[in-house]
């Protein structure tokens, strides 16, 4: 699996995210810089296509997530903080960053939320599926604050599945 930083994603942040995916999945993602993808661009919405994305990155990548610091929506949604289709994902910081919602910069805040969905995403890129059980990483969120409270730790029964 490879993590891809589109536009000036920080590699610090993408070392956090490894770090988290190789402790929940015993997978150790490498980093790599891309340049962002221009033809996913709708400029009547003013966001990027998560689909476009994607599309674009697997024809030279097998197995990523893509990490993009521009706002993302994906089909019949009104934007996405990340998409999974296949064994490919692409997650956007513009919603995660907490100055979005009018609140002091928060580094860490941002790392943790980055974290958690970058978990959420490489679960479905290794085959899971949405969860229901209460604070499990792949539970599906549609806000921030769903995103906060989860854990970053998949439930017992995302974790034994995931084991066959």
């Amino acid at each position: 699996m490879k993590i891809l930083l589109l536009d000036s994603i920080p590699e610090e942040l993408a070392k956090a995210v490894s770090e988290d995916i190789e402790k929940n999945y015993a997978i150790k993602p490498s980093i790599s810089k891309m340049p962002a993808v221009k033809d996913a661009f709708n400029p009547i919405r003013h966001q990027h296509s998560a689909e476009k994305i994607i599309a674009s990155l697997k024809k030279d990548f097998e197995e990523f997530i893509a990490i993009t610091g521009s706002d993302i929506y994906s089909e019949n949604l009104a934007f996405t903080f990340g998409n999974a289709s296949g064994k490919n994902a692409v997650i956007s910081t513009f919603r995660l960053r907490p100055e979005f919602y009018r609140q002091a910069p928060d580094a860490m805040l941002l790392k943790n939320r980055l974290s958690k969905k970058a978990l959420h995403e490489a679960g479905h890129v290794l085959g899971l599926d949405n969860c229901w059980i209460s604070g499990c990483v792949m539970t599906h969120v549609n806000t921030v604050g769903e995103l906060d409270a989860l854990s970053k730790n998949l439930c017992q029964r995302c974790r034994g599945i995931f084991r066959k």
